[in-house]
């Protein structure tokens, strides 16, 4: 509420089908309009130690007031891809399934999303799997957070 300052829940990001508990955002979420199709993507975890963060996909439908799960689909965890990947800009390139955490920014075109991270990290994110590759580390940058458009393209495999 703009005039009281108080907030409203408007829902959760449901539970890992693993442990079964409930994800936490990592650090950000995305919405885009596609075209009419509105869809989300967010970084989740369980705890704040897990080893890596995982991709979801958000119901955009059912962010709404109260505590039903906006979860549409578990994309997958946010590791380094066997193959595939160009080497990064800077760094060296991790082996394949090294994790990503503490995604605190992230932002989708097409079908990607590209995450940002705590420890500097700037990662390509397949959004039909989760799996990702190193664009660039800048260790001096501790990312909070992401700027994005609400109107980029977006490929939502089905």
């Amino acid at each position: 509420d703009p005039t009281s300052g108080a907030t409203t829940q408007m829902g959760t990001l449901g539970t890992d089908p693993i442990s079964g508990k409930p994800w936490s955002l990592s650090g950000d979420i995305v919405f885009l309009a596609n075209s009419g199709s509105p869809v989300g993507f967010a970084t989740v975890r369980v705890t704040t130690s897990d080893a890596e963060d995982t991709l979801i996909e958000v119901d955009v439908t059912k962010v709404k007031p109260g505590t039903a799960s906006t979860m549409a689909s578990v994309r997958g965890k946010v590791v380094q891809k066997a193959s595939g990947c160009a080497a990064p800009t800077s760094g060296a390139t991790p082996a394949a399934g090294f994790g990503f955490k503490s995604m605190y920014g992230i932002a989708a075109y097409q079908d990607k999303v590209y995450g940002f991270s705590h420890q500097g990290d700037i990662v390509e994110i397949d959004n039909t799997d989760g799996t990702a590759c190193l664009l660039s580390t800048i260790p001096s940058s501790a990312f909070a957070g992401a700027g994005v458009t609400t109107s980029a393209p977006v490929i939502v495999p089905r």
